[in-house]
């Protein structure tokens, strides 16, 4: 139990603007931890994010397992011109094999010029990062080891909400198979 007066001084009280990671698949869930527990909308934005490689399929795990029943995860990544097949490829498998049931995701295509920096947006709130989603647990060269991410104000969230909220269709939609 905390006291109230220790409720300025403790940590779990204290919101961090920016913050530096290492890029772990565990610290970048982890971080925003609190919010994907309480949202029933999140969006992963990464132009890159392809569920096929391990550098993101670790972090989308770890973030599957911590999400509430009934969560909706949107990927939205931007559509680089490759074969459809390609995509869904990058995502079909690989996503199924680590949903868990009531949990539905969502890949959103986008043009390419539309798309930069990295989000997870949640209808609570959001963090920017600054270097991507994908992990450097595999140590790959060229890739830093490290993140800088900060926390979104509302009207930061909002706006970026704003900009990723579709009236198109999916592109594919995936639902585990016990899904009711």
């Amino acid at each position: 139990m905390l006291a109230a007066d220790d409720v300025d001084t403790s940590p779990l009280f204290q919101a961090v603007g920016q913050r530096e990671i290492p890029r772990t698949s565990q610290e970048i869930v982890a971080c925003v931890g609190l919010l994907l527990r309480v949202a029933k909308v999140i969006k992963l934005i990464d132009p890159y994010f392809r569920a096929s490689s391990p550098r993101w399929r670790r972090g989308l795990q770890k973030l599957i397992e911590i999400v509430s029943t009934g969560a909706l995860i949107e990927i939205h990544r931007e559509d680089g011109g490759e074969l459809p097949a390609n995509v869904r490829s990058w995502f079909d498998g690989p996503v199924q094999r680590v949903l868990k049931p009531g949990v539905v995701v969502k890949i959103f295509l986008h043009p390419k010029a539309k798309m930069h920096n990295r989000y997870i947006l949640t209808d609570q709130g959001g963090a920017s990062f600054g270097t991507g989603l994908d992990d450097h647990e595999d140590g790959d060269e060229g890739i830093t080891g490290d993140d800088d991410v900060t926390l979104l104000n509302e009207e930061q969230r909002s706006t970026k909400w704003r900009k990723y909220e579709s009236a198109e269709q999916p592109f594919l939609v995936l639902r585990s198979p016990d899904h009711e």
